[in-house]
């Protein structure tokens, strides 16, 4: 009855650190993920920002350079 405990048990602990290192894989690759999309997302907002108007006059101003 023990030694059939204790394999119940090894395979448990097996099966969980596979599914663990699975699950750790796949968090991995959606960080890696999100990164990216959040680094394209700047880049188009730098490309679109065409830096007119009445806000960015008034705070090209305050920081004393001209328009």
């Amino acid at each position: 009855m023990c030694c059939q405990f204790e394999r119940a048990v090894d395979l448990w602990l097996q099966e969980r650190k596979a599914k663990e290192k699975t699950l750790d894989k796949k968090r991995k690759e959606r960080s890696q993920d999100t990164k990216e999309v959040g680094k394209q997302f700047i880049g188009k907002l730098r490309q679109e920002s065409d830096y007119q108007g009445e806000d960015y006059e008034v705070f090209t101003s305050w920081l004393g350079q001209t328009v």
